[in-house]
């Protein structure tokens, strides 16, 4: 999967692919450089089965000039990839 959802669902959409019964392989999302940090410093130090199934990092950063119109907030590309 590849999208760049609305920064303001970010958060809650993390969560729903990375279920147990989730068919996806990888995914490459486009968020606020904020969310994606901080998704990836939580999931390093939690111990949940789901970390176990899945590894998050930080990709790409994109800054705001790269869109139009430019969102208020810098991005960067979150890297999900089944274990």
């Amino acid at each position: 999967m590849v999208a760049g959802p609305p920064f303001a669902i970010a958060s809650p959409l993390l969560r729903l692919p990375l279920t147990p019964w989730s068919q996806l392989a990888a995914a490459d999302l486009v968020l606020p450089r904020a969310v994606v940090r901080r998704f990836v410093r939580q999931w390093r130090d939690g111990a949940s089965a789901a970390q176990r199934r899945w590894s998050l990092r930080c990709g790409r950063p994109l800054p705001r000039t790269a869109f139009r119109p430019p969102p208020r907030a810098d991005s960067d590309v979150l890297l999900v990839r089944r274990r």
